[in-house]
């Protein structure tokens, strides 16, 4: 979708600067981008991306970069049931294979979660939650690096 060919030669910058102008593009809804490609602007109606995406996208760099040029509106799952499980389900995926190429992006997953810039239902973040602490000590003592509040 971004690249033709390979991209293994480009660096994980430039594939960021390349989700992220595909991202904003959509935001903005530039006369180059189809309609049906374009997040709605209407301040009454919400834009969040599918879930599955990021199972169609299935890099973690793709992924990664996805979740860092996505706004936290964007991100927010916890409106829709079924929305909320596609993501538990994605998420859930990616932590149990965090060991391989299939978890890539776990940490960025991680990570997202821990900040708030993806938020699910109650009971799926319960779900999400305890399969990372029960992931293995790895997963578990950086999900706690970045939960727990340190003072300076």
């Amino acid at each position: 979708m971004f690249f033709e060919g390979e991209y293994q030669v480009l660096s994980d910058a430039v594939i960021y600067l390349a989700v992220a102008t595909a991202v904003q593009c959509a935001r903005e809804g530039t006369h180059t981008t189809e309609p049906r490609l374009r997040f709605d602007s209407n301040p009454f109606v919400g834009s969040v991306i599918d879930p599955q995406m990021f199972s169609r996208f299935s890099d973690g760099i793709l992924q990664g970069a996805l979740l860092r040029c996505l706004h936290r509106s964007e991100l927010d799952f916890s409106q829709s049931a079924v929305l909320s499980r596609q993501a538990r389900e994605l998420f859930v995926a990616v932590i149990r294979n965090a060991t391989n190429v299939v978890g890539e992006a776990a940490l960025e997953f991680m990570a997202a979660l821990a900040t708030g810039r993806v938020s699910l239902s109650p009971q799926d973040d319960h779900i999400v939650r305890e399969r990372i602490r029960s992931a293995g000590p790895n997963i578990a003592q950086v999900w706690d690096m970045f939960t727990t509040r340190t003072s300076i």
